[in-house]
């Protein structure tokens, strides 16, 4: 964290003491006293809890699925309410509490994901959690509880965040749909 004014840092945390993984990824979530953000490449990945003001870890969660051995989560962190949505490299979809990182629901595609690594982020509106699995398919959950409301099979991995505007969801595909 850096002082806007004058550029010194303000804090510091290096995700190496905490085990192999090499970098943060996604946009990191700011709550009011809270920065939550994701740690990826490596053996093992996390999503950390951050407090704002100081940088003390409140608290982090391993996120054990991995795709072509790189384990966390690269996709940005959403927010609805008390909970947090995450893509994990396993092609999961995870649903934490916000305040103590304690997990509520995952989500998996079972899609072996040695073929493709990227995440894309979940998209939230309504109640609803839309995640685009490297499957092809695009799903629709229970953003509290994780229950599946619809799947649709677009027959190619999604390559983007999953886009919602009125009624729609929008979404692109590897083979340019």
């Amino acid at each position: 964290a850096l002082d806007r004014k004058t550029g010194h840092v303000r804090w510091s945390y290096n995700i190496k003491q905490d085990g192999d993984q090499k970098s943060f990824h996604g946009d990191p979530l700011v709550t009011g006293d809270l920065i939550i953000v994701g740690t990826d490449v490596g053996k093992q990945g996390h999503i950390y809890a951050f407090e704002r003001a100081t940088g003390k870890v409140r608290w982090k969660y391993r996120v054990e699925t991995a795709a072509k051995g790189d384990y966390g989560v690269s996709s940005d962190i959403v927010r609805n309410g008390s909970h947090i949505y995450a893509t994990a490299e396993g092609d999961d979809l995870l649903c934490l509490n916000v305040d103590t990182g304690r997990v509520r629901w995952h989500f998996a595609s079972g899609f072996d994901r040695r073929q493709f690594a990227w995440a894309d982020s979940p998209a939230i509106k309504g109640g609803v959690v839309f995640f685009d699995g490297r499957d092809g398919l695009v799903y629709a959950l229970d953003a509290r509880f994780g229950k599946l409301i619809w799947k649709h099979d677009l027959h190619s991995p999604v390559t983007t965040t999953p886009v919602l505007f009125g009624n729609s969801v929008y979404a692109r595909t590897a083979r340019g749909h």
